[in-house]
C-alpha cells in the first residue's frame, strides 16, 4: 500500500523490519527492491536482490524485479539476460514478459518486443508500447549526444577552454527521466508490485483449497466412525466395506486429480490397550474400542508448496470410538 501511495520511505522501513525478523525472505526482499527502485536507488536495489537470490536461487519474483531494476538503471541488455531465465518457463508471469519486451524495446529490437507483448496484450496496446519505447530511445539518444558535446567542449574552438571545465557525466540520467515519466508510472509500478500481488492471490487460493481438503477428510472419518459404532450388519458386505464406501464417496474427488486416499481401522478392544498400542484390524464386536484413520495425500494446487520444498501435502483425521453394546 505504501508503494502505491508513493510513500517509499515508509515501504522501505517496513520491508527492512520484516527482513530483520526473517532474513532473505523472498517476498520482503522483492518488495524492498521495488521500493528502492521507485526511489531511484537502483544500485542498492540490485545489490540487495542479488544477495536474496543467492539465498533463494531461481526465485521468479526476485529475478523479475532484478531484471526490471537493471533496465531502469540503463542496462537493458543485462536486464534482458536476467529476464530470459524467467520467461523460458511456460508458467512465467506476464510481468516477466512485459519487462523483457521493455528491455528489447530500449535496445531497438521492436520485432522481438512486439512478439513478446502479443502474448498478453491486444494489438493496439502493443503499438502503444512500441511508440513509448521509441520515445524513450530518442530521449536516451539525445542525452548521450548531450553528454558527448559536454565532453568535447562544444567544438574545436573551445577545446582549450573545455579542458579547464570539469567533465559532466550523466550515467543515470535516462533512468531518472524514465522513473519520473508519469505516462508509464502505473505500468512500471504494476510490473514491480504485480508479481507480489499475484503470489499473494495464489497463496490465498492454495490455503482455501487446502482447508477444503482438510474439512472433507474430517467429515469422511466422522461419518465412517458413525457407521462402525452401530454394529448393525449392512444388507450386503461387511461394516468395514460400508465404512470404506462412505470414505470413498467423500474423498474420491481428490483421487481423480492425483491424490491418494488411505483408510485403516484398528480394534483396541478396550481403552487400556490404546496407550500400549495393542490392536488388531477390523471393527469387531459390541463394546470394542475402534480407531478410524483416514488420510489424503495430494500435491499443492498452485505450485507454491513446491517452491518451499514441499512436494506432497497430507491431511489426516483419527476418530476413536466405542462400539455400541
Amino acid at each position: 500500500m505504501a508503494i502505491h501511495q508513493r510513500r517509499f520511505d515508509d515501504a522501505i522501513a517496513t520491508y527492512k523490519r520484516v527482513l530483520a525478523m526473517s532474513p532473505n525472505d523472498p517476498l520482503a526482499s522483492a518488495g524492498l527492491g521495488a521500493a528502492l527502485d521507485m526511489q531511484g536507488d537502483h544500485a542498492a536495489a540490485q545489490s540487495m536482490m542479488r544477495a536474496a537470490l543467492q539465498a533463494n536461487p531461481g526465485d521468479p519474483m526476485l529475478s523479475v524485479n532484478l531484471g526490471l531494476s537493471l533496465v531502469l538503471a540503463g542496462n537493458p541488455r543485462e536486464g534482458a539476460n536476467v529476464l530470459l531465465d524467467v520467461t523460458r518457463f511456460p508458467a512465467a508471469p506476464p510481468q516477466a514478459r512485459q519487462n523483457l519486451a521493455l528491455a528489447y524495446g530500449l535496445l531497438g529490437n521492436d520485432e522481438a518486443a512486439a512478439q513478446i507483448l502479443s502474448r498478453d496484450l491486444p494489438k493496439a496496446s502493443v503499438q502503444d508500447n512500441l511508440r513509448y519505447y521509441a520515445i524513450q530511445r530518442a530521449a536516451r539518444s539525445r542525452q548521450a549526444r548531450g553528454s558527448r558535446a559536454v565532453e568535447d567542449g562544444g567544438g574545436h574552438g573551445n577545446r582549450e577552454r573545455a579542458t579547464k571545465r570539469p567533465v559532466v557525466r550523466l550515467p543515470f540520467a535516462f533512468a531518472r527521466r524514465l522513473a519520473r515519466d508519469e505516462r508509464s508510472v502505473s505500468a512500471i509500478e504494476f510490473a514491480i508490485v504485480g508479481p507480489v500481488v499475484i503470489l499473494l492471490m495464489l497463496g490465498t487460493v492454495e490455503i482455501a483449497l487446502d482447508m477444503f481438503v482438510d474439512a472433507s477428510v474430517q467429515l469422511a472419518a466422522q461419518q465412517a466412525s458413525r457407521v462402525g459404532l452401530t454394529t448393525v450388519a449392512p444388507s450386503s458386505g461387511t461394516r468395514d466395506d460400508q465404512a470404506r464406501a462412505i470414505v470413498r464417496a467423500y474423498l474420491s474427488r481428490w483421487e481423480k486429480i492425483g491424490g491418494t486416499v488411505t483408510i485403516s481401522t484398528y480394534n483396541y478392544g478396550t481403552y487400556g490397550n490404546v496407550s500400549s498400542g495393542t490392536y488388531q484390524s477390523g471393527m469387531d464386536n459390541f463394546g470394542d474400542v475402534v480407531s478410524y484413520n483416514v488420510a489424503v495425500t495430494i500435491s499443492g494446487f498452485s505450485g507454491i508448496p513446491k517452491w518451499f520444498g514441499i512436494k506432497l501435502l497430507t491431511f489426516s483425521r483419527n476418530y476413536l470410538v466405542q462400539n455400541e453394546k
